[in-house]
């Protein structure tokens, strides 16, 4: 990021910054930079300067906010009086994410004592004794700008204390809550619900290079034994035409029965460490309603996007002349949403750049891979070795691949 900071060009920027972004899909976000919010535009798997300077053009609606709400233009979110959200309604569809009567993002504290894998196990009995944490020390407006809108929320609870900022963004298509939490429980376990106005048979779980459904009911005994699932980061329970998400940065133990959805947040073993987990903690997850399924809906992106922030890169005053970089520029972008660059590294051996990626809505595709100054292609195996398989056309810079459901593919661009 230095040596591409020191060559890159400033188009004339008067308060230039290096936006980065690891993604293979273009973004359009605001950040923060020294206190201030910014709008900014970057190209997928690559760069651009920003002119933190320059006035920020908005298409979006600003956002707006009353005493228990707070609008974008895209959802509509409100709050009871403990700061329980009581309804997510996404504008587009019209449709309303939180259930009838029901309140949401609302932590539960429930007894954890596993026997005999303290540190790893969670009991189902453990959600029988669910206790709701209602009381609240305060519900706060923080920041109400025509950007960012950001409400906190304290609460206490046995030794413990947890601050929920709720950020709705200017576009943003996700409520955003970030926690902080200072946990000193003894086997505890803390989850967050989240009782969703969709129905739904199964739930969808993101893992690694794709994702697998599995029920929202226990009609069977294999169903009843799945009552805390693994994901890593989102579950959605969608039906036709609309759904929910819930994403999270490092959170992945979920359980979804009937239309509840809950995220495991924080436990508290004492063997083999008898303070494990104690002190402070730091995490953020959110709430992603959308028209369509999760594919089409865009929870894969909306999610990656949570957990790759866009990377803020000073860019130090050096000679024009030296500046030969262009001030935007990717690196490699797919032209199909469905695709995901998991990985691009150069070539162990040195011979050319290696690329991992994977089709992640569960269909085939066929995609072009704009990569520039690539002039041939091969399939190579996980250890860079040549693959047998079908031949990799490249056509003016793009790589031309037909891509299986779920398929797994690593390339060597030269």
């Amino acid at each position: 990021l230095d040596a591409i900071a020191s060559r890159v060009e400033l188009g004339g920027a008067s308060h230039p910054v290096l936006v980065t972004n690891d993604l293979a899909f273009a973004r359009d976000e605001v950040v923060e930079h020294e206190g201030r919010l910014h709008r900014v535009r970057v190209p997928a798997c690559g760069w651009a300067v920003c002119d933190l300077a320059a006035p920020a053009a908005h298409e979006a609606p600003p956002v707006r906010t009353a005493e228990r709400s707070m609008e974008n233009g895209v959802l509509r979110v409100e709050w009871d009086a403990a700061g329980l959200l009581t309804s997510v309604r996404h504008l587009e569809t019209g449709r309303e994410a939180i259930a009838d009567g029901a309140t949401a993002n609302r932590l539960q504290l429930m007894d954890d004592k596993p026997d005999p894998w303290d540190a790893w196990d969670i009991e189902r009995s453990a959600f029988d004794t669910a206790v709701d944490l209602t009381e609240v020390d305060s519900v706060e407006w923080i920041e109400q700008s025509d950007t960012r809108a950001r409400l906190r929320v304290t609460r206490s609870f046995g030794a413990s204390r947890i601050e929920q900022e709720l950020w709705l963004n200017r576009g943003a298509r996700r409520l955003e809550v970030h926690c902080r939490v200072d946990w000193h429980e003894t086997h505890k376990l803390l989850k967050v619900a989240f009782p969703l106005a969709v129905h739904a048979t199964t739930a969808r779980h993101e893992i690694q290079f794709g994702h697998v459904e599995r029920p929202t009911h226990e009609n069977t005994s294999w169903d009843r034994a799945r009552f805390e699932t693994c994901a890593q980061t989102w579950v959605d329970v969608s039906e036709d035409g609309f759904g929910v998400a819930l994403l999270n940065d490092c959170k992945y133990g979920h359980d979804v029965h009937g239309n509840v959805l809950r995220l495991s947040l924080l436990k508290a073993p004492t063997w083999p460490d008898p303070l494990a987990d104690r002190g402070e903690h730091r995490f953020t997850y959110a709430l992603f309603p959308h028209a369509g399924p999760p594919t089409a809906g865009g929870v894969i992106a909306e999610a990656h996007a949570l957990n790759a922030p866009l990377g803020l890169h000073p860019i130090e005053s050096t000679g024009e002349a030296e500046r030969r970089l262009p001030s935007r520029h990717s690196l490699l972008e797919p032209d199909a949403p469905g695709v995901v660059v998991a990985a691009l590294k150069p070539a162990d051996d040195g011979d050319g750049r290696i690329v991992r990626l994977y089709e992640s809505f569960g269909g085939r595709r066929r995609v072009r891979l704009r990569s520039p100054g690539t002039t041939s292609a091969e399939r190579v195996e996980l250890l860079e070795e040549p693959a047998d398989g079908v031949p990799v056309t490249v056509n003016d810079e793009q790589v031309e691949l037909e891509l299986r459901p779920l398929e797994l593919v690593t390339l060597r661009l030269r």
